[in-house]
């Protein structure tokens, strides 16, 4: 919705050249994070012969362009949001309006599209001016590469062998400066939705009553469901990338540059894998009623999104491992390789708890506001209430309340009969691992297969049940002890997530993660078949 389209509104002088000046500043905002890294990273370039060290800095300078956009709109957006909230008859909804515009100065900035509600991950992606016009600076400060008359544009032989490998670089990049832009506008919409309910106070009345924030209060069967299709689809996303990755190196005697250009891919694909993750629990909770606290935030971080990364390092590390040993690759090269993914993986990991601590101390702000806003008036009913309360139990004591024994008894007989063992699972790993049974036991009548197991030790390590000796039971879980201390120290390491323990395909590890998932599935009276 663009400003005008509420019928008969006539939109104000003032009004109009705020807009525009808004959309100026932006726009210059962010051609200045583009120009200022492309441009860096030519002079870098220029110092250096070593064709490697020139990947490298533009590998950097390109985060550096994707980061500094995203802090543009995460400082301009808010600002968009101001302007519609001072002028609502103008515009209609501020949040969506101001959503349009971002995209639209965006979209003629960066030449990237906006995404359509509900449009899948696009696989195929179209080169456009400004990423041209980016790597072209970059690389060898030819800033007339738009200039009529047009040519094709070629990367330097240090950078891309040839044109179709070129065009390769240039789609690559422009789906990762999508992703990222996108994730940071839907972000910053987000946290703009949160301070527009919070002015309008309807978030008072429903944090002056709401609970505590507890893990087990989010429907984990509904989070898992949507877990697993999001896995799905992501794999099915890798296998075509690394697909596409082989087909046009089939002919490179490097026979190193294909498998780096797939971790690449893939380290890129787990960013935007925590991040639809993270909606995900975001929005089931939503579903649910609840308001996203700092609480929330940090549960999901802890829970879903660290091991989620681990489990994604474990698992290209188990792929790759396997490459290296069926390409004949030098131990070297392959350790090397191995070390360089573990780095890359734990920035990102940091990176993803940075993002999430800046946003669990904003909703921390927003709660001690909403409580010191809410306190004068609760503690003048409370005052009211313990008088009252004081009174009457002065009028009704014993001597023996005062001794609390009478008291004691009293709740022992009113409490009825004595509780329990405390079970050792909690119910919702119960839940998720006998529905990820059935369903696997219902696609095969007879057994469930080793890629039905690990698909289901993927949606448990996605669902934050780690690590496995947590949740196995007797025999299995003391086996798996032993096999840890006699590992920590070693190359492989103990066993911390699922997929690990399907990995290394130990006979007695998996029986007993089949034993375990059967007799979750027969909790609810269903036994199934496939043990």
């Amino acid at each position: 919705m663009s400003a005008g389209d509420v019928a008969g509104v006539e939109l104000s002088p003032e009004f109009q050249s705020a807009l525009e000046e808004l959309n100026r500043l932006f726009a210059a905002a962010l051609h200045h994070a583009m120009f200022n890294s492309c441009h860096s990273a030519w002079v870098e370039i220029e110092r250096t012969r070593i064709a490697n060290k020139k990947v490298g800095i533009i590998n950097d300078k390109f985060e550096q362009w994707r980061d500094g956009s995203a802090g543009v709109i995460r400082a301009w957006l808010p600002r968009f949001v101001d302007l519609a909230s001072a002028y609502p008859e103008a515009v209609g909804d501020p949040i969506r309006w101001s959503e349009d515009s971002v995209w639209k100065v965006v979209e003629g900035g960066y030449e990237i599209q906006r995404p359509q509600e509900d449009e899948p991950l696009p696989i195929a992606w179209s080169v456009n001016r400004v990423m041209v016009y980016w790597f072209a600076v970059a690389s060898e400060f030819a800033p007339q590469v738009n200039v009529s008359p047009l040519r094709p544009w070629s990367a330097p032989r240090w950078l891309a062998r040839s044109h179709r490998e070129t065009n390769a670089l240039l789609e690559k990049h422009v789906s990762y400066l999508w992703l990222r832009i996108n994730r940071e506008i839907k972000d910053a919409i987000g946290l703009a939705k949160i301070r527009r309910s919070i002015e309008r106070g309807s978030v008072k009345s429903k944090m002056s009553r709401m609970p505590p924030f507890r893990w087990e209060d989010i429907d984990l069967n509904l989070v898992n469901l949507k877990l697993t299709n999001l896995s799905l689809e992501m794999g099915s996303w890798m296998r075509e990338e690394e697909a596409r990755i082989h087909f046009e190196d089939r002919g490179n005697l490097n026979s190193g540059r294909a498998p780096s250009l797939v971790l690449d891919m893939k380290l890129k694909c787990a960013d935007e894998w925590a991040r639809r993750m993270y909606e995900i629990y975001s929005d089931v909770w939503q579903i649910q009623g609840g308001t996203k606290s700092a609480a929330f935030v940090r549960s999901v971080c802890a829970q879903a999104i660290v091991p989620f990364f681990q489990t994604r390092t474990g698992a290209i590390a188990n792929q790759f491992s396997s490459f290296a040993a069926s390409a004949n690759f030098p131990s070297t090269v392959r350790d090397a390789t191995l070390t360089t993914l573990q780095m890359n993986m734990q920035r990102l990991e940091d990176s993803w708890r940075r993002h999430l601590e800046v946003e669990a101390r904003e909703c921390e702000h927003v709660e001690q506001r909403m409580q010191a806003e809410q306190e004068p008036q609760l503690g003048r009913v409370a005052n009211k209430k313990t008088a009252a309360r004081v009174t009457n139990q002065a009028a009704r004591q014993t001597p023996e309340d005062e001794g609390g024994q009478v008291r004691s008894l009293r709740d022992r007989r009113t409490n009825g009969r004595k509780p329990g063992r405390r079970p050792r699972r909690n119910r919702s790993f119960v839940i998720c691992a006998g529905t990820q049974w059935r369903r696997a036991s219902s696609d095969n009548r007879t057994r469930v297969t080793h890629d039905q197991l690990r698909n289901i030790a993927v949606a448990l390590d996605a669902a934050g049940y780690t690590p496995p000796g947590k949740y196995l039971e007797g025999r299995s879980a003391k086996e798996l002890k032993e096999f840890n201390s006699r590992n920590s120290n070693s190359k492989a390491g103990p066993i911390k997530t699922w997929v690990q323990l399907i990995s290394i395909n130990d006979k007695d590890h998996v029986r007993g993660m089949r034993r375990l998932l059967y007799r979750c599935a027969k909790v609810d009276g269903r036994p199934m078949s496939g043990n």
